[in-house]
């Protein structure tokens, strides 16, 4: 018997998100804990020019940096609104590491039922 390719890919696609998910994660927290500060006016950047969560989290400024508060854009404002300040984004990541994991234990057990049934049959 093979291995079921399907589940094989399935699996390596699911770790290889849960990876890129943890490493965003700490990316955008890291940023989030540093760079950016709740005014009166909602959450902004602590310098300019101004940082980024979306695409990938990057701290502001690039060799000049102005110590000067920046309003998030529409979709760092909600990147840290409704993932990282409220803890979804945390809880996504360890939704899908938990999704992964259920999918490596049942490829382990396909292949080890696999050799299992290979080695009674070389008997």
């Amino acid at each position: 018997m093979e291995i079921p390719k399907k589940l094989a890919i399935l699996t390596t696609v699911l770790l290889i998100l849960s990876i890129c998910m943890t490493i965003y994660t700490f990316s955008a927290y890291s940023v989030a804990s540093k760079c950016i500060v709740e005014t009166d006016n909602g959450p902004a950047w602590k310098e300019s020019p101004p940082g980024t969560l979306f695409p990938w989290p990057k701290k502001p400024g690039n060799k000049i940096i102005l110590p000067v508060l920046v309003e998030l854009n529409s979709t760092d404002k909600t990147i840290y609104l409704y993932f990282v300040k409220s803890g979804v984004l945390l809880g996504l990541n360890i939704a899908l590491w938990g999704v992964s994991l259920v999918f490596v234990r049942h490829l382990v057990r396909s292949i080890l039922k696999i050799s299992k049934e290979d080695a009674n049959n070389n008997t």
